[in-house]
């Protein structure tokens, strides 16, 4: 996923040609091993 790899929201949805974020939530799926690293760093205090 785009927003992985630190783009926002309206940048991927933008790129994905997706009319609204409805749709780019829909059809996008986090993984989870993505998640827990984020909340590492954040946790570390490293952004």
């Amino acid at each position: 996923m785009r927003s992985e790899a630190g783009l926002s929201i309206p940048e991927v949805a933008l790129m994905s040609v997706h009319r609204d974020t409805r749709m780019l939530m829909r059809y996008t799926h986090l993984r989870r091993e993505a998640l827990a690293e984020k909340l590492a760093q954040v946790s570390l205090g490293q952004t």
